[in-house]
């Protein structure tokens, strides 16, 4: 998951409260809200007057959407809630030392609407079959590289005094849209039931990972030319199949590190990396750390081999 860079805190003596103050500022069409908490609470109800994207910035929070269990909502994590849906909160660890800090921009229902009809149109034109829509229903997805990089280059956006940022925002929140609806497919996939073909591909994908993998056979589950399936999965994902299968092999060799505490060169291994270099470089690439920083962050110190792979 990637993390947005977090925004100052407001100082205490200016907090109007508590739990959940915030902050707004208003463009054409949306609306940026930055809450924060600083003492711990429990089943805090919080609803939006139009479809949002909330994302965390620091500290923990437990959120339940709509009835089902609590789950932790942590930095590098984004909820995207359709208009006037229920969220219960709860802040377990905030306090005036350890605040919770989220962002939450709100848009314009007419303008969501639009934008999404153009993404559906521009799909027909493509020849790439996709029903672009969000769903009716909150959920929680995990952050790429991409929406940690458009959240912070809203904040900032929004935040600023340049006369031009309503035409700023404009073209920010139109790649927010894209991206958000690219995660909800992928989230969707992983939860998948009965024939879709990329479903298909994923179990494969998984069911094969230390192997070596052949597009050619991905394309064949997925019933479709090596040039269509390229398109079609990048055009509803965001991801080529084989940026897929390296997200794949990255998140095995976190477990493996974590649950079975092979080294990062076993993991490496373990996981389907057949050159420790390449391994170090991917993962890097995906968490903006090496593996033996990884390590360290999961309390690992004294198992790093310095003579080992990084």
């Amino acid at each position: 998951m990637f993390s947005p860079r977090t925004y100052h805190l407001t100082p205490h003596h200016k907090l109007q409260s508590l739990v959940e103050h915030k902050s707004a500022f208003n463009l054409n069409r949306c609306q940026l809200n930055i809450y924060e908490t600083n003492e711990e609470t429990h089943n805090y109800n919080l609803s939006f007057e139009g479809f949002t994207i909330t994302s965390m910035l620091r500290g923990k929070k437990k959120i339940m959407l709509g009835e089902a269990p609590r789950r932790d909502y942590l930095p590098g994590n984004t909820v995207i809630a359709p208009c006037n849906a229920k969220l219960t909160i709860d802040f377990p660890e905030a306090s005036l030392t350890s605040p919770t800090q989220c962002t939450a921009v709100v848009i314009d229902n007419d303008y969501l609407n639009k934008q999404v009809a153009y993404i559906n149109e521009y799909s027909m034109r493509q020849e790439v079959t996709a029903d672009w829509k969000f769903e009716n229903s909150p959920a929680l997805l995990d952050n790429n590289r991409e929406m940690a990089f458009l959240n912070e280059q809203i904040v900032r956006t929004f935040t600023s005094t340049d006369p031009f940022k309503d035409i700023h925002a404009d073209l920010l929140l139109k790649d927010l849209i894209l991206c958000v609806l690219r995660l909800q497919n992928l989230n969707r996939l992983e939860n998948a039931t009965g024939e879709n073909p990329f479903k298909l591909v994923l179990d494969y994908i998984r069911t094969h990972i230390t192997s070596s993998i052949k597009v050619e056979e991905l394309c064949k589950l997925a019933c479709m030319s090596k040039s269509a399936f390229y398109r079609a999965f990048t055009h509803e994902f965001g991801i080529a199949p084989n940026q897929l299968i390296i997200r794949e092999r990255l998140q095995l060799s976190k477990q493996l590190m974590v649950q079975e505490r092979l080294s990062v060169k076993e993991a490496g291994y373990a996981a389907g990396f057949s050159d420790p270099n390449y391994f170090v470089r991917m993962f890097r690439k995906s968490e903006g750390i090496t593996p033996g920083g990884f390590l360290k962050a999961n309390g690992r110190f004294q198992e790093i081999n310095p003579l080992s792979f990084n």
